[in-house]
């Protein structure tokens, strides 16, 4: 729902002048790529204002994209119910039965999940189960788990098995069972 990254970024509606000391960046930074709907959000203005009056600006910036957000969840739960389910169990099927994975595709996909977790839809696993994944299939926690530098090629693989692993330790976990 961001119509762009940059500065005076604007969802759809109102917004105070605090968007526009604001500035929206991909989930590892300044000119980092957006991926999975994850991102961080940075304050622009320093000179002149306290740290409280810049935490305070990004206390409010950051309620309003959490409001905006929720709107648009029931709108999408009311509209697109279906295909909204159909994403995210998708999602979940990909990340469940993958066989070799990008960490961006894990990022992608959870974050579909994720949204699934948020809106309430049963079945899934819990949502610190989608953090931990977000987390253990990056590049340098899979050759710290693992013991040893990889190739880009071994960690999809290697990816792929941990995150595998992990959500069927949820599943026995929670007492689902979606293997049938």
């Amino acid at each position: 729902f961001f119509s762009s990254r940059r500065r005076h970024t604007r969802l759809q509606g109102d917004w105070s002048s605090d968007v526009c000391s604001s500035d929206l960046r991909g989930l590892y930074g300044e000119h980092s790529e957006i991926m999975g709907n994850l991102f961080q959000i940075s304050n622009q203005t320093t000179l002149g204002r306290s740290e409280r009056d810049s935490i305070e600006s990004l206390d409010r910036v950051t309620r309003q994209i959490i409001e905006t957000e929720e709107r648009a969840r029931e709108r999408m739960l009311r509209d697109a119910r279906t295909q909204l389910e159909d994403k995210v169990w998708r999602a979940y099927g990909t990340l469940r039965y993958c066989r070799t994975i990008q960490a961006k595709e894990v990022i992608n996909l959870c974050s579909a999940v994720r949204l699934g977790v948020a809106m309430g839809l049963d079945g899934l696993c819990p949502l610190r189960v989608v953090n931990e994944l977000l987390v253990l299939t990056q590049p340098g926690h899979l050759q710290r788990q693992a013991g040893r530098e990889m190739e880009p090629a071994e960690r999809n693989l290697y990816r792929a098995q941990v995150v595998r692993e992990r959500l069927v330790a949820a599943e026995r976990e929670t007492g689902e069972n979606r293997s049938s």
